[in-house]
């Protein structure tokens, strides 16, 4: 388990990624915080705007940074 996220949370030249582990904490608190919220009351709460936001612009900026590292190449 340690051996795949230590490869998980590198860049493809095995150098460590810290925004491979900020990206990762920005999308999994929200999703972590919503799924206890859904388990205490029961029932499927949903998500709101700058919920979605948050994640989708976390995932959004790394796949714009690593287009641009593969144009530097």
């Amino acid at each position: 388990m340690k051996k795949v996220l230590s490869q998980f949370f590198s860049e493809d030249n095995g150098n460590k990624s810290s925004m491979r582990l900020l990206v990762a904490a920005v999308v999994l608190i929200p999703l972590i915080t919503w799924s206890v919220m859904c388990i205490k009351t029961g029932q499927m709460i949903s998500w709101d705007l700058p919920d979605i936001g948050l994640i989708a612009t976390a995932l959004g900026m790394k796949a714009y940074q690593k287009g641009k590292e593969n144009v530097s190449k």
